[in-house]
């Protein structure tokens, strides 16, 4: 045996390695549930607005039945009938609270497969355009989302003919949401130009 060497007991040791595992954790821990917890938050920010927005097929327009889902070949006018959902609850979700916070984007896709996305955000001003957005009636300057129930009828201008239509639900954050209807767009039997 030799004597006058000092060292550390199996216990201290042992309750040493205790304490740097617990004190690991404790910091790795500090990290990974913020971000987990961080993650699922902007995993389920669009649950419930996934069906937020359909395509409105008939609409009653001046006493007789419209369809405004439709492309103008001559001025290349597309029109869109956009609705939301109305008061109450969707997966959870109150739409009450969270509706006014709510744009779109159209995406319009030709049969080629090429697409133009227009955004549409409260308040923004109106543009006749090429590659504008208007209201349909025009005497509108500026843009409007529906809410709660409403209806809301934009004329895009194009420089070429889509066939088909999407909308997106865009959150006051700027996420969009995974598409919420899609629409084939047939040859308009009125006038775009309201």
């Amino acid at each position: 045996m030799r004597f006058g060497k000092k060292g550390l007991s199996d216990v201290i040791a042992t309750v040493l390695i205790i304490m740097l595992t617990v004190v690991s954790i404790g910091i790795l821990a500090g990290f990974v549930v913020p971000f987990v917890a961080n993650s699922l938050n902007q995993g389920s920010e669009c649950l419930g607005y996934n069906d937020y927005f359909k395509f409105q097929e008939v609409l009653e327009y001046k006493g007789s039945k419209a369809y405004f889902n439709c492309y103008d070949e001559s001025s290349k006018l597309h029109g869109a009938s956009v609705g939301a959902l109305k008061t109450g609850e969707v997966s959870g979700l109150d739409i009450n609270a969270n509706a006014t916070s709510i744009d779109l984007n159209l995406v319009f896709v030709s049969a080629n497969g090429e697409s133009t996305k227009v955004e549409i955000r409260k308040g923004q001003a109106a543009s006749i355009a090429v590659g504008g957005l208007r209201m349909l009636n025009a005497s509108f300057a500026t843009l409007r989302v529906p809410e709660n129930g409403g209806v809301q009828t934009y004329v895009y201008n194009s420089d070429r003919i889509y066939d088909t239509v999407e909308v997106y639900p865009v959150l006051k954050n700027g996420k969009v949401c995974e598409k919420s209807d899609r629409i084939t767009l047939t040859k308009c039997m009125v006038s775009l130009n309201v």
